[in-house]
């Protein structure tokens, strides 16, 4: 049914409270990605202005703001443009507390969707692929048909300071 292995659903969090490191995350990760902005859709819960104020300095254009969750929108989206994946950038306070992560994944998950999350050293989720880049050893452990990355190197940076520690590591 859904087939569209080149097209993402971002969905991050971005408030006074939260800040925007989490969506900067993203957009760096998009940036990384090796696809057309253009196949990149954003679902961001929170503040418009901070929102808008980041990404037109990043040239992204499918963004649609959420007043709730918005998981039953982004699920019929998703549906409607045969998207297989979304990514999450959820693990702020307000979002760690009763499961409320771990709950909103499984619901992507019981869809049929695979999802991928960025996660907090003190919170599992049930992501087919979850990366934890505060870990201080790298491993990879694949469990029951998830993966799990963990370390520093899967710490997610502009090109810019990517570029600049390529260049460093090559004068030493």
């Amino acid at each position: 049914m859904r087939n569209k292995i080149n097209e993402f659903i971002f969905r991050v969090d971005v408030t006074k409270e939260v800040g925007i490191g989490h969506l900067k995350r993203m957009i760096n990760f998009g940036n990384q990605l090796n696809v057309e902005k253009k196949n990149i859709t954003w679902f961001i819960k929170g503040s418009k202005e901070i929102a808008k104020s980041i990404f037109n300095k990043n040239n992204f254009k499918n963004i649609f703001y959420l007043k709730n969750d918005g998981k039953k929108k982004i699920v019929k989206f998703m549906q409607s443009k045969k998207i297989n994946f979304i990514f999450f950038d959820l693990c702020h306070k307000k979002n760690m507390q009763k499961k409320f992560i771990q709950n909103y994944i499984n619901y992507f998950k019981k869809n049929g969707f695979i999802t991928v999350s960025f996660e907090h050293p003190n919170i599992k989720t049930s992501s087919n692929i979850s990366i934890n880049p505060y870990m201080f050893k790298n491993k990879i452990v694949r469990k029951r048909g998830k993966v799990k990355l963990s370390g520093h190197k899967y710490f997610i940076f502009s090109k810019k300071i990517s570029n600049y520690l390529k260049k460093r590591k090559k004068i030493r």
